[in-house]
């Protein structure tokens, strides 16, 4: 007698939930409970135990022991690493993201990352105020993400100023703005 192999039935979605900028999908798998987190498309980790609720409970313990440590090794003015501005990023909507990693590597790649978003608009082919509202969001997102203090407005007022991965200066002698991308989010989209 042959014996027939049945496949395992995959499991229900019983859990997809955030976390930090961290997304966890959960389920039970026969017996057991797995949860998975996930950092965009990437997979970051996984916990498996005897529920769901336990699996989640393991697994968001292990992500804020992540964050914390990411969070020490912060240099001595607390900017994080290229690593984990890498991770945050990833953490962005792909909708979003692929924009704003474009605008990243295009401005990184000018001399010291110094660009106005004049410069930034010509080389990514967008009107410097789309530049503005990308840039706007992805200090935004990234604020949000990394846990800085609140975002402040730039002295003219309409624009934010991006200081989560970049500092804003005017031009001397000029009204317009240059941005100098911090040296971390220049590697990070590397």
């Amino acid at each position: 007698m042959t014996a027939v192999r049945q496949r395992p039935r995959p499991a229900a979605r019983t859990a997809d939930l955030s976390h930090g900028y961290y997304r966890i999908v959960a389920a039970s798998r026969g017996a057991v409970g797995q949860a998975v987190a996930y950092a965009g498309t990437l997979k970051v980790d996984e916990a498996v135990e005897e529920t769901v609720d336990e699996a989640v409970a393991a697994l968001r313990a292990r992500l804020d022991q992540r964050t914390e440590r990411f969070e020490a090794a912060r240099d001595p003015d607390g900017w994080p690493s290229p690593e984990e501005y890498r991770e945050a990023l990833r953490a962005i909507p792909d909708e979003q993201s692929a924009l704003m990693v474009r605008l990243l590597r295009a401005h990184g790649r000018r001399p010291e990352a110094l660009a106005t978003v004049n410069d930034l608009g010509r080389i990514v082919g967008l009107d410097p105020a789309e530049v503005w509202k990308q840039y706007g969001r992805l200090g935004r997102k990234l604020n949000a993400h990394l846990r800085f203090g609140r975002l402040r407005k730039s002295s003219a007022g309409q624009r934010y100023v991006v200081d989560s991965f970049a500092t804003v200066s005017p031009i001397e002698g000029s009204e317009v703005l240059a941005i100098r991308l911090r040296p971390e989010i220049v590697e990070a989209v590397s």
